[in-house]
């Protein structure tokens, strides 16, 4: 549509020109007979140049047409020039708030891409510091469980130290008791035996009436027996 405007307006300027700047030869009724002298000296380049009617050499510059013709390329160049430079100028525009528009674009997406990169960095950061927190964690974590596995182990083995002494002491003590229920059992079989082959009834009586008493004082086998050797050495 532009274009279109532009080509009827040229043509209007050229309607225009032709109209008001016609030569003045055409106003009289056309162009006249050639001079023949006028035309042969028309390749000679050291003729003088014709007069005009009005009695001056006639110059092309001069007349009518001529400006006529530069008017009308003028307003041509005008008009070409005023729409290309109104396109490029409109393209230009365009394209400028084009760049304009991406270079906004590209200013926020390098914004939002700097805020996730410093965003990233900080959990890396905090990541870090994470992971160096946990590791110093577990590892407090298993010096502990070490501890009390430990501590576990050491009670348990102080409380079957505990456990087989007291069992030890125990059984000794039923030894002990054991030994002396034995030994006394002993020495009472032997001095009955002895004294039921070797003594009356009156020494019988005696000794058990003495050996009762030591048994009653607490007294040790070996002290019984040897308290009972004399009465054997007696009787023998």
């Amino acid at each position: 549509m532009k274009k279109l405007m532009v080509v009827l307006a040229i043509g209007a300027v050229t309607l225009f020109v032709s109209r008001f700047f016609v030569p003045a030869e055409a106003e009289h009724g056309g162009a006249h007979e050639p001079d023949p002298a006028v035309q042969g000296e028309v390749f000679n380049e050291d003729a003088p140049a014709p007069e005009s009617a009005h009695g001056h050499h006639a110059r092309v510059w001069e007349t009518d047409a001529f400006w006529a013709q530069i008017a009308a390329f003028a307003a041509l160049l005008y008009l070409i020039g005023g729409g290309v430079l109104g396109g490029a100028n409109s393209f230009l525009q365009k394209r400028k708030q084009s760049i304009e528009v991406n270079l906004v674009e590209a200013k926020a997406l390098r914004e939002k891409a700097e805020a996730t990169y410093k965003q990233y960095a900080a959990r890396l950061a905090e990541l870090d510091n994470e992971i160096k927190s946990l590791r110093a964690e577990m590892v407090k974590a298993g010096e502990a469980e070490r501890d009390r596995i430990i501590a576990e182990a050491e009670g348990k083995a102080a409380r079957m130290r505990r456990d087989t002494q007291f069992i030890i002491e125990q059984q000794l003590k039923q030894l002990r008791v054991d030994l002396k229920h034995d030994a006394a059992a002993a020495a009472i079989r032997t001095a009955e035996e002895i004294l039921s082959s070797q003594l009356n009834d009156g020494d019988q009586e005696r000794l058990a009436r003495e050996f009762i008493d030591r048994l009653s004082s607490n007294e040790s086998p070996a002290a019984q027996a040897s308290a009972a050797q004399p009465v054997r050495g007696a009787v023998s």
